[in-house]
């Protein structure tokens, strides 16, 4: 059942609108955290390329296109044993500028039966270089579910799924996106674990033509 679900989730995002810009690649990324005591700092790398792409109906083609690069650096403090509250600052390189984000959130991590619940609310502050600061208000629940027992043990797989909710403002204009990712995941141990599949993002909602976005990741997190 759990491998029937696996395949829906993987899947899933590949319904689409053919009326609407749509485009796909790779995002790769490193995370490396280190805790102490109820304090945890977390660096990660990420990279963004476009290697496909159609617009209204027309067939996909081969497009590639470097987006962007991510430095994000964060820190958390854990309040109890379920909930955690954080600040970070990214910093991110395009062809065109250099782009600031400062962020702020508080998340939890649920352990029940057989799954791990977490949510994920976020504001942050994005500033560029010839254009008006952009606020986004975001909602992230997701779930994390072992491929074998009720528990994730070392050397093991692993399922994750979410679904984020993102209201933006700028300029005065407001707009709407919507995330959903699925993933595939390996726990070689406490230190180091391996992720990797399809993060698929829908906006322009409310102010132009609808863009799908389809990302296929593979994430690296290692802990200090």
């Amino acid at each position: 059942m759990k491998r029937l679900l696996l395949i829906g989730l993987l899947l899933l995002p590949f319904g689409l609108n053919a009326q609407s810009v749509v485009s796909s690649g790779f995002l790769p990324e490193v995370n490396i955290s280190h805790r102490w005591n109820q304090w945890r700092i977390t660096g990660q790398v990420e990279s963004m390329q476009q290697v496909w792409r159609k617009e209204n109906g027309s067939d996909l083609i081969g497009n590639y296109e470097y987006i962007r690069t991510d430095l994000t650096t964060a820190l958390s403090y854990k309040l109890n044993p379920d909930w955690s509250l954080g600040a970070g600052y990214l910093l991110r390189f395009t062809d065109q500028q250099l782009v600031h984000r400062f962020l702020q959130q508080i998340s939890s991590a649920i352990p029940l039966t057989g799954v791990r619940i977490g949510h994920r609310l976020r504001t942050d502050q994005t500033f560029f270089e010839e254009e008006s600061t952009e606020y986004r208000f975001r909602y992230r629940f997701s779930s994390e579910l072992p491929l074998k027992g009720l528990s994730i043990n070392d050397n093991e797989w692993y399922l994750i799924v979410s679904a984020e909710m993102i209201a933006s403002t700028q300029s005065s204009q407001w707009d709407y996106e919507q995330r959903f990712v699925s993933s595939l995941g390996y726990y070689f141990n406490s230190k180091n674990k391996v992720e990797t599949g399809i993060d698929y993002r829908l906006d322009r909602f409310v102010n132009d033509i609808p863009r799908h976005r389809i990302w296929w990741t593979i994430s690296y997190f290692l802990n200090l």
